[in-house]
């Protein structure tokens, strides 16, 4: 049987159809196989089993999700800058939820699925982690932890956001962006505040040790 380079993204488009059209339970190689026009043999040389094929799904949207926030991250060069990207994001995720209510159920759908729990907290933290990398150099007093599970926090929390508030009518789900808006940038204001005083704590202590010398 002659190999289709392109088998595993017509599946997966299949796939993802199955999913806003119903849901991710629907998403089954035989339904998608027979969306594809192709045998159920011919599919399984791309996908081994339902479960993979979902995994695909869910792994391809997760891409495509990391690469928007890697095209964000262009553009931060101060923690001014990350947060005015972060409250950007926040806004994208709504309009793209409260336009595509399908959409905004598979991903609700995908994010609750507990076969799913392990590969969604791999991503959540690979996110986290291409933030980290950047603020780590512009706050480079904040503790490992500290940053690390801010950052972690404030990713996850805007999906959360955003979903939530795509759910609602306009007026209060224009409200809750705002809102958590304002969450995001004090998260930033508290991590400035322990980055100034830590430098501050750090260079006075430099001067009592040069002084005592």
């Amino acid at each position: 049987m002659a190999h289709r380079p392109d088998l595993a993204d017509h599946l997966l488009q299949a796939a993802e159809g199955l999913a806003r059209g119903h849901s991710l339970g629907a998403v089954t190689l035989e339904s998608a196989a027979r969306l594809s026009d192709v045998s159920l043999d011919e599919a399984r040389e791309a996908f081994a089993d339902d479960d993979a094929l979902r995994l695909g799904l869910v792994r391809f949207y997760h891409a495509a999700n990391r690469e928007v926030l890697a095209f964000a991250l262009r553009e931060v060069a101060t923690v001014d800058d990350f947060v005015r990207q972060a409250q950007q994001a926040v806004e994208n995720y709504y309009q793209i939820f409260h336009n595509d209510p399908d959409m905004r159920d598979v991903w609700t759908e995908i994010l609750t699925d507990r076969r799913m729990r392990a590969l969604n907290v791999e991503q959540v933290t690979e996110n986290a982690g291409m933030v980290h990398h950047f603020l780590r150099e512009l706050l480079p007093h904040v503790t490992e932890l500290e940053l690390s599970a801010t950052v972690e926090l404030m990713i996850h929390m805007t999906d959360v956001a955003a979903r939530w508030a795509a759910a609602r009518d306009a007026a209060k789900g224009r409200a809750m962006l705002h809102a958590f808006c304002r969450v995001i940038a004090l998260m930033a204001d508290d991590l400035l505040r322990l980055e100034q005083e830590r430098a501050f704590a750090g260079a006075n202590a430099a001067l009592q040790t040069a002084s005592r010398s």
